[in-house]
């Protein structure tokens, strides 16, 4: 039986329960949606309702888990099930141990989970396992008869050992995984699982305690075994943990493990049987795992850049070869992040100061100098100057593994850097004015997820490069194209050709002058019927257009320039000029349009030359033009964020 997760608009959550806090139950019984995406949910299973809340004093978007409906029904107006019994739950910190049936998991930036969860996703055994553990005792207090969310069943257990043993997210969610097994009652293969974890270790880091203080504790009281005593005692952490203070410590809870068992077994056996020591000595004379080192160390980072566990190995590393002052930085930076805050400390500043530099000495020289920014006690962003002769001595360091964001410069040619195998988690890039490194990502498959700053008239300079960026297939994963200067006959040719791709946003921002023309290939684009990509239209005065997947208009206010935004929409839609018969712009293929402003804005007065008293005299004015050409204009206040997603509307 497939389970689903679903998510709730902010606007409706905040509706039906704006004081809603973590840990309050809400009585929720239904799902208003009769969306095909959830047509696996008539095979049974469970619905997860959950919803995206904004940042507060310094944080990231976080995502709550608001209600589970357990085997709902679908009826005319939507799913029905009996009431919510679970509170509500942060379960931000499992984004990145999610996987779904698809494979494809959530993304690592919080500010992109609202619309990444707009369809509804089914979960697999893995993430439901998960999502049990973290609800825990309220989950099976909740579930009523027939529920999927008992725990003494095989598939249950067989669940949670499989999110631990397949587990790919990052060390907190794993560490959340293994304490879930706390709930299960006694089974032999769940205590094979936490001696497996022991023999062999995911994680090493001291960050780690927590999850290895629950795993003796399991060992010793739920799932004791007089088995176990002859496995601890075998256990090898000179080449699991080698010669750290870590191993010291494992120690001390194996020694304190073995006693509680044998005092409970004293007979238990001490010494492995015949066969497992004979498989322990042919292993013995293997050849020995190559040795970690800084490259093999930094590797492990990359591969899992949203886990804290390899960074934190990295730091013990570091402290033990004598580079106290990165260890330091790793772990100040780690903990920062943890609480959410987003300024840098003067102790972070003052190492970076310091020693950054030295850290980045084989790539330095084609970096902008003080340019490099990092997170989590690693380079996340650099600002590349591909000096002559330089860059085939940079090309592939291992050190470019960490970065997540670049910006390129007027010179040298960056692509030999920004398209290698090595920068995999490379996903945001800033053009300069001239397009360097263009060609060679338009022709590569790279991570990117972002290429912004792409002013298009220096690109429709050369034949060949606009041709090849117009009709670009490549780049399978990018989300969003963020184009500068384009004129108002080049958007048939942007809209369509290699960037008419399903889930793809095209961001832009051309010249003021320009407005009214953008306006009417944005209507034209609406009228056409086109739904990929997704448009969304800017102007520096401090206006946002946005297309919806209905062929709406939404557009959202700059609160810093609320004026000039409101005046910008009004005067391309013909508002200001005299006895505008038949209107000067076609609004009716919007059918809608949203026009989002900051809060204490009506109030205010527009600019001298414009007619009307008021900012809200202008919207009640640009109300009667749209009702005119036959679109509803729809009048929001609130304080809107720029792109801020489909959950914020």
């Amino acid at each position: 039986m497939p389970s689903m997760m679903a998510i709730v608009s902010r606007k409706v959550f905040e509706g039906a329960a704006r004081a809603a806090a973590v840990g309050d139950v809400l009585p929720n019984d239904g799902y208003r949606s009769t969306h095909r995406a959830l047509e696996p949910l008539t095979a049974g299973g469970s619905m997860y309702l959950v919803t995206v809340r904004p940042p507060r004093d310094g944080s990231g978007h976080r995502l709550w888990l608001v209600s589970v409906l357990r085997e709902p029904r679908l009826a005319a107006d939507g799913w029905h099930a009996a009431a919510n019994q679970v509170p509500i739950k942060d379960i931000t910190e499992l984004r990145g141990a999610m996987r779904f049936a698809s494979g494809n998991g959530l993304p690592e930036d919080t500010s992109r989970l609202g619309m990444s969860l707009q369809t509804p996703r089914v979960l697999s055994d893995a993430d439901v396992a998960l999502l049990e553990g973290v609800l825990g005792a309220d989950a099976s207090a909740g579930s009523g008869a027939g529920a999927s969310s008992a725990i003494d069943t095989n598939d249950d257990v067989a669940a949670m050992l499989a999110a631990v043993a397949e587990h790919p997210g990052p060390s907190a969610a794993y560490t959340q995984a293994v304490c879930a097994l706390e709930r299960l009652p006694r089974d032999a293969r769940v205590a094979e699982a936490l001696l497996e974890i022991v023999e062999a270790p995911r994680y090493t880091a001291q960050s780690m305690k927590p999850m290895w203080r629950s795993l003796f504790e399991q060992l010793v009281e739920s799932q004791a075994d007089p088995r176990s005593v002859a496995r601890l005692i075998a256990v090898d952490l000179a080449r699991t943990f080698g010669a750290t203070n870590m191993s010291r410590w494992m120690a001390e809870q194996i020694g304190e493990a073995v006693s509680a068992l044998l005092e409970r077994y004293p007979s238990a056996p001490r010494v492995l049987p015949p066969d497992a020591l004979a498989a322990r000595a042919a292993a013995a004379v293997r050849p020995e795992r190559e040795p970690q080192t800084e490259d093999h160390l930094l590797a492990a980072v990359a591969e899992t850049l949203d886990d804290d566990g390899p960074r934190l190995v990295y730091a013990d590393a570091a402290a033990e070869r004598g580079d106290a002052a990165r260890a330091e930085l790793i772990h100040l930076q780690v903990e920062r992040a943890r609480r959410g805050e987003q300024a840098p400390s003067d102790a972070e500043e003052k190492l970076l100061r310091k020693h950054a530099k030295r850290w980045l000495e084989p790539i330095a020289s084609v970096l902008i100098k003080d340019s490099w920014e990092f997170e989590r006690g690693f380079v996340d962003h650099v600002q590349i100057y591909p000096r002559k002769g330089k860059v085939a001595e940079v090309v592939g360091h291992p050190l470019w593994s960490t970065v997540r964001s670049v910006r390129l410069s007027e010179a040298g040619d960056p692509g030999p850097i920004i398209t290698h195998p090595v920068m995999r988690n490379l996903q945001v890039v800033h053009m300069w004015t001239y397009p360097r490194g263009l060609a060679a990502l338009l022709d590569s498959d790279a991570p990117l997820r972002e290429l912004r700053g792409l002013y298009l008239p220096k690109v429709a300079r050369d034949e060949a490069l606009y041709g090849a960026f117009v009709g670009c297939k490549r780049l399978p994963q990018l989300e969003l194209l963020e184009i500068s200067g384009a004129r108002p006959e080049q958007a048939r040719e942007l809209f369509g050709g290699g960037w008419a791709r399903p889930g793809l946003q095209m961001v832009l921002d051309p010249p003021f002058y320009d407005f009214k023309g953008w306006w009417r290939e944005l209507a034209a684009y609406a009228r056409s019927g086109a739904r990929a990509p997704q448009i969304i239209f800017t102007s520096r005065d401090g206006s946002e257009i946005e297309l919806d997947e209905q062929g709406g208009a939404l557009c959202t206010v700059d609160p810093e320039q609320a004026g000039d935004g409101i005046h910008s929409i009004a005067l391309a839609c013909g508002l200001y000029e005299d006895n505008p018969q038949p209107p000067p712009l076609d609004l009716s293929p919007f059918g809608r349009v949203v026009l989002r402003i900051p809060p204490g804005v009506m109030k205010d007065k527009p600019p001298a030359w414009v007619k009307y008293k008021t900012n809200g005299a202008v919207v009640e004015g640009l109300k009667k033009h749209c009702a005119a050409a036959g679109a509803e204009l729809e009048v929001r206040e609130g304080s809107w964020s720029l792109r801020a997603g489909r959950d914020e509307w």
